[in-house]
């Protein structure tokens, strides 16, 4: 039988994902999480606000008798090269000589915008990025126009999120901040107004050009306190010698969002051309962010312990979970992933081919109200080249035979898998556990002990939109 654990599935159509839900406000909000996991790493889900990566079309059409010129302004995630960091410092200090090596170079991940305008005049968008201020806190922030960086532009210096929220004074000089694997590109010194505790927040503004040919970068950071966000945190499973994957606890809880907008002149894009036959070529403008990660965080808790894991096993809520600053968490339920799942046609039959199903149980106000739901893990691109997603699967009802599940992952082509073998529910035997000793009385040998799951991976949803305006209203 051939194993792929992959099947090419185009992302169009994903009406919501594991652990945050769609929203509609106007827009079409689409969680993507993280798929990937790798020991020891603090995991970062990207949540996809506004936007398809079928290159959703928000198109406000005015008649063209009307005499306005037409404002047809959208944008698309073309790909993401990964989801997860490695939760360590960039730069890791070995030997007796002091020098540092950038244990984390070639990790960064790569977010690719393409921003397309098929209007009749020239849009200058604005990139608003959105996520809790514990992963903003460890981020360096860079753009270019082309992920090969030989072949684009490098539109701004290395920005250290943290550094610049933070900073005291009128100004701020980017050469001052450590070099997390700067892609290049001129330093600048920052022009600073207002604070990130302001309703305002904290604006950076800086020149690039000279003389006539200058214009102004502008960064704003905001901040909102006690936002709901839901995440997830993940633990090592273990059965015999195998590893498992890790187990995700879904939780909720307040803390602080950063809002991060970047404004830049370079990324006007112009009117579309008008064809002879009356058809029109859009003009469009491609945009690489880059995250790098900066220095490790805090990513242990004892609160998973024999109780906490008792009740998750019983199909209830642990209650009276906290963080390690005393912040109340609601645990929501779990999820993991299962490998080897076969692929089916549409009439149920075995194609060969196996994929990976994420199984997602949302606990109910009783041990028996436990929701199931299924998720197809997909890479965005058909070459199975980037990072994979979790989508939206259902029951199609007519292929259901005795106790065989057919689920259908949506999308212009369709992918089958049966999901009758594949376990459902948590059995808490395989968690890893550690004990944790300490000794209060030295001299007497008092030691108190606490047995816990340490934490695997935490996993956040972080946002990326654009706006667009006319030019001609630029400031």
């Amino acid at each position: 039988m051939k194993q792929t654990d992959r099947v090419p599935h185009k992302a169009r159509g994903a009406a919501q994902s594991a652990g945050v839900p769609a929203e509609r406000a106007g827009t079409t909000k689409t969680s993507y999480p993280l798929m990937k996991y790798l020991s020891l790493l603090l995991a970062v889900a990207l949540l996809f606000s506004g936007v398809t990566f079928a290159r959703y079309l928000s198109n406000d059409r005015i008649d063209s008798s009307v005499g306005i010129a037409a404002f047809d302004a959208t944008y698309s995630i073309d790909r993401v090269n990964t989801t997860t960091f490695g939760n360590q410092n960039y730069w890791i200090q070995t030997g007796t000589s002091g020098d540092d090596i950038p244990q984390g170079a070639g990790s960064e991940i790569t977010v690719g915008i393409t921003l397309k305008n098929n209007g009749d005049t020239s849009v200058q968008p604005t990139l608003h990025l959105e996520g809790p201020k514990e992963y903003w806190d460890h981020i360096a922030l860079q753009l270019t126009t082309a992920r090969n960086v030989a072949a684009g532009e490098v539109l701004t210096p290395q920005l250290v999120v943290r550094e610049i929220a933070t900073a005291t004074g009128d100004s701020f000089e980017t050469e001052s901040s450590t070099d997390y694997g700067s892609l290049g590109g001129e330093d600048a010194t920052l022009a600073l107004n207002g604070s990130i505790d302001d309703e305002g927040g904290r604006t950076a503004t800086w020149t690039y050009g000279e003389g006539e040919n200058a214009k102004m970068n502008k960064m704003t950071i905001t901040k909102k306190t006690d936002a709901i966000i839901t995440y997830s945190v993940g633990f090592v499973r273990q059965s015999e010698d195998a590893f498992l994957p890790p187990f995700y606890v879904d939780c909720r809880k307040k803390t602080d969002i950063y809002s991060i907008d970047l404004e830049l002149p370079a990324l006007e894009v112009a009117a579309a051309q008008k064809n002879t036959d009356g058809s029109r070529t859009a003009a469009e403008q491609r945009v690489v962010v880059w995250l790098t990660w900066t220095t490790d965080a805090p990513n242990n808790s004892q609160a998973a312990n024999s109780k906490f894991w008792k009740a998750i096993a019983d199909g209830v809520a642990p209650e009276g979970v906290k963080d390690q600053s005393g912040q109340d968490i609601a645990i929501l339920g779990y999820h993991f992933d299962q490998s080897g799942v076969p692929v089916t046609n549409k009439i149920g039959q075995a194609t060969g081919e196996t994929t990976t199903v994420r199984v997602k149980n949302t606990f109910g106000d009783t041990a028996d109200a436990l929701t199931t739901e299924y998720f197809h893990i997909a890479s965005l691109d058909e070459a199975g080249q980037d990072s994979a997603y979790p989508h939206a699967a259902k029951l199609v009802e007519e292929l259901v035979e005795e106790k065989k599940y057919i689920y259908l992952c949506g999308g212009p082509s369709p992918t089958y898998f049966d999901v009758s073998d594949v376990e459902s529910t948590f059995t808490n035997e395989d968690i890893n556990l550690i004990k944790w000793e300490e000794v209060k009385d030295a001299e007497e040998g008092d030691i108190t002990s606490t047995t816990y799951a340490p934490v695997h991976e935490r996993s956040f949803g972080i946002s990326f939109k654009a706006t667009f305006v006319q030019s001609s209203e630029v400031p």
